[in-house]
């Protein structure tokens, strides 16, 4: 089951892009009630070095979806990817106002021969979108080490196909995360790229913590990654 959500992951990851996505003419006063956030990404892979990201970026879940007449929510997961540049991404994606987490660190990372094999990590990271609002959720450093304790750590993505899964070391590896905050430099990025908020404030609301899930005899518990100094 989860080899057939990574590849749908895989398949979103390497789109040409993701719904939701702002486009370079998006005004301040064009949000109206919903909010922009921010937020900056950088892969490194320890376990196989030539095989770098080449999509990156965060599932995200809502935690009030908003409900059609018949109770069904109109929508309530959002995938958010970018090409690597490098090895990071900046993320800047439009949302309705309201609470939200980021389920997933998702991406595609190169195979040394031909195509791509899905990078998907489990999380769990709570966030608020405000009406109106541009929210800077900090800058999130990934990499991807040996698994030293195969059943009580989460790989770093699907392990079949089983070939793949090694070439890319995703079957290998497991996530080592942490989150900083890099405000002025993210921002002043976002508003190169956006330069119709050159003007505007943008919020600091960098995450409180990233909750990393492991499998643990068939269930899961949660690794707390705090907010790390530079």
């Amino acid at each position: 089951m989860r080899f057939l959500i990574a590849l749908l992951m895989a398949a979103l990851a390497a789109g040409a892009s993701a719904q939701g996505a702002p486009n370079a003419n998006l005004a301040p006063d064009a949000l109206g009630g919903d909010g922009l956030v921010v937020i900056a990404l950088n892969f490194t892979n320890q376990v196989k070095p030539g095989s770098p990201a080449t999509k990156l970026g965060i599932f995200v879940a809502a935690k009030n979806p908003e409900m059609d007449v018949n109770g069904r929510p109109v929508r309530a997961h959002y995938s958010f990817t970018e090409s690597v540049n490098g090895s990071r991404v900046l993320v800047v994606r439009r949302l309705q106002a309201g609470a939200y987490s980021i389920s997933t660190l998702a991406g595609a990372v190169r195979l040394p021969v031909l195509g791509v094999h899905p990078l998907d990590f489990n999380v769990d990271a709570k966030f608020e979108v405000k009406p109106g609002q541009v929210t800077y959720l900090g800058y999130l450093d990934l990499v991807n080490v040996p698994i030293t304790d195969m059943p009580n750590q989460q790989q770093s993505g699907a392990p079949v196909p089983l070939m793949d899964g090694q070439l890319s070391g995703m079957a290998s590896g497991t996530m080592d995360i942490k989150l900083y905050d890099r405000y002025a430099v993210d921002v002043a990025e976002m508003k190169r790229a956006y330069p119709a908020f050159a003007d505007t404030s943008v919020v600091k609301a960098v995450l409180p913590a990233i909750v990393s899930k492991r499998p643990v005899r068939s269930r899961m518990e949660h690794t707390l990654v705090p907010l790390s100094a530079d």
